[in-house]
């Protein structure tokens, strides 16, 4: 017999190998009987770590609770398809609500991810789920955001419009939070997505001061509407109401001082107004200036 065999048959005791010149066979029922103690010790050693795992996952409710006050868990998204893929994903799964704050001016938002973003809104609002956006007011001017607005609304979503907005952001059940990159070189459309319980409940928090701040959509359009001044002579007095001589203005605006003149002397005449001076005592106290 060669070495290997007896060293195998010594392993599980059916042989008694300790002399090299006499290998001696031994009960295999008592062979047997060892091996099974040591099965069942081996076996009794991995229940034992079994339950160690499950009081383990029974630590997560302290964890869950310890973790509002850590670190925010974020995720970076380097890319606008990274992001678009992400957004999608967590939207299909959503159960309750959408919300979204586009705080920038037409043109300057990618209108590739301005449309895909307006498509998942009213997908979400087809399953029944409620949606709220916030746009730019200056958006009430813009053709194409007008169109989208007015099909979520006629979707069942609910949109506002104003000024001096926080930072764009995407909420989705009140759990997942997607903000601009402002930690890293990117893409211009990367981002992070974010799940921390206080990071979240925050932005909502912002979110729902900037909706209670901002006016419903029809309204601000009819606002618009009935407006005495233009959005160009609006931007002509808010320029003068920051101290800027007629001059500036235009340079600002990239008006001539003669088109800068000839708007105001149009609303001068509209109010019936004497000068420059009554027409900005009367926008001081217009409601107008919170239009766009």
């Amino acid at each position: 017999m060669d070495d290997g065999a007896v060293a195998r048959l010594a392993q599980l005791g059916l042989v008694d190998a300790s002399r090299p010149e006499r290998v001696v066979a031994l009960d295999p029922r008592l062979a047997a009987r060892q091996l099974r103690a040591q099965e069942r010790a081996a076996i009794q050693q991995s229940l034992d770590r079994m339950n160690s795992i499950e009081q383990m996952e029974g630590l997560a409710e302290r964890y869950d609770l310890q973790r509002v006050y850590g670190d925010v868990p974020s995720e970076y998204l380097p890319s606008k398809d990274g992001m678009n893929s992400r957004i999608g994903q967590i939207m299909a799964a959503a159960t309750s609500e959408l919300l979204t704050l586009q705080p920038g001016k037409p043109g300057t938002r990618d209108p590739e991810v301005q449309r895909a973003g307006v498509e998942k809104a009213r997908a979400f609002l087809a399953r029944g789920l409620r949606v709220r956006t916030i746009y730019n007011a200056v958006t009430l001017h813009h053709q194409q955001t007008t169109e989208y607005v007015e099909a979520m609304l006629a979707d069942g979503g609910r949109v506002r419009v104003g000024s001096a907005l926080p930072p764009r952001m995407v909420i989705v059940d009140r759990q997942h939070l997607f903000l601009d990159n402002h930690v890293l070189e990117g893409e211009p459309n990367s981002g992070w997505h974010v799940v921390d319980k206080a990071a979240v409940a925050w932005a909502v928090s912002v979110y729902e001061m900037a909706w209670s701040a901002c006016t419903p959509w029809e309204r601000a359009q009819r606002a618009v509407r009935d407006a005495v001044t233009t959005a160009r002579q609006r931007a002509i007095l808010r320029q003068l109401e920051a101290g800027d001589l007629v001059e500036a203005v235009g340079t600002a605006l990239h008006m001539s001082t003669r088109v800068v003149n000839k708007e105001l002397q149009a609303l001068r005449t509209a109010l019936s107004l004497p000068s420059t001076f009554a027409l900005m005592a009367w926008w001081g106290g217009s409601a107008e200036r919170g239009l766009p």
